[in-house]
């Protein structure tokens, strides 16, 4: 029986360990889904809001991304402020400048969208590669150490 117990210790910990790396995966796949948004956009200049509604329902839509799409939309049909306060793995600063770059599309000609959009790809190829160190480093760590704490947690009450 207390071997079991041990395991189970050992198995919550792990499934805590995973949600706390899940952070990381979501953050980057994020960024990559926003980058692939915007390429789209680049491609398809005229920035007619069925064309976006396209875009969007082609895009890979995770969770986060879906919510983002939708309020964007809501902004566009709507006229709804645009608040990304609701998602979770941005800061302020990320979440601001991913405002700000929704709200200006289609606000310039065709030159200085894509000169726009170009400054743009390059912020989020930026966040993209950061991200993928930061989910590359710490995901295997968080793990290990997390079933290290474990198995030694599971040592001390033997």
């Amino acid at each position: 029986m207390k071997y079991i117990l041990m395991l189970a210790l050992i198995g919550v910990i792990m499934l805590v360990a995973q949600g706390i790396s899940k952070q990381y995966k979501d953050r980057y796949l994020m960024f990559e889904a926003l980058g692939d948004f915007f390429r789209q956009m680049r491609l398809n200049l005229t920035f007619q809001k069925q064309k976006i509604k396209e875009i969007l329902n082609q895009a890979t839509l995770r969770k986060t991304n879906k919510d983002i799409y939708t309020a964007y939309l809501n902004y566009l049909e709507k006229g709804t402020p645009l608040d990304l306060a609701f998602v979770s793995v941005l800061d302020d600063m990320e979440e601001e400048q991913i405002t700000k770059m929704l709200l200006s599309l289609g606000k310039n000609d065709t030159a200085g969208e894509i000169k726009q959009l170009d400054a743009y790809d390059i912020y989020l190829r930026d966040k993209i590669e950061t991200t993928r160190r930061e989910k590359e480093k710490y995901c295997p760590l968080i793990t290990k150490l997390s079933f290290l704490f474990a198995v030694g947690l599971a040592i001390l009450f033997i």
